[in-house]
């Protein structure tokens, strides 16, 4: 049963996409657009799928390894997705600089960013330091 898993979801990656550039003709004309960027996309999904498939296979396998090859995958088909929307905000209708606000409000919100951005990520740190080793490995009961 796990021997045709790897198979079993590189068919079905390869499926979908070929279903998802029929049913939208716009679509194709995106990928056109960017094939040589989104061919990596695939190969390192379709990469990571397949190194999920082998390290779950593996009695004994580190979780970190499988948790990377996740979140590798999990990147590489946003990365895709946002190439084949790209310079699209609203798919195929308005585009990233038509929705664009002016100067001003940009300013307003890059200030406001820099001011908000490093209090979260100093409050996660602050918060990770201070649970760090309080959960058990195996979890509670």
């Amino acid at each position: 049963y796990q021997r045709w898993l790897p198979l079993a979801f590189l068919v079905l990656t390869i499926v979908s996409g070929v279903i998802a550039a029929t049913i939208q003709p716009n679509l194709a004309l995106s990928w056109r657009d960017h094939r040589i960027a989104l061919s990596v996309c695939l190969l390192a999904f379709t990469g990571c799928a397949l190194g999920i498939a082998w390290v779950a296979r593996r009695n004994g396998a580190d979780d970190r390894i499988g948790f990377g090859l996740t979140l590798a995958m999990m990147l590489s088909g946003v990365v895709a997705v946002g190439l084949s929307f790209f310079p699209y905000v609203v798919p195929f209708r308005i585009t990233l600089w038509q929705a664009a606000s002016g100067p001003s409000t940009l300013v307003f919100l890059l200030i406001g960013a820099l001011v908000v951005t490093p209090v979260i990520l100093t409050y996660s740190a602050f918060a990770y330091r201070v649970f760090r080793g309080r959960t058990p490995a195996e979890g509670w009961y």
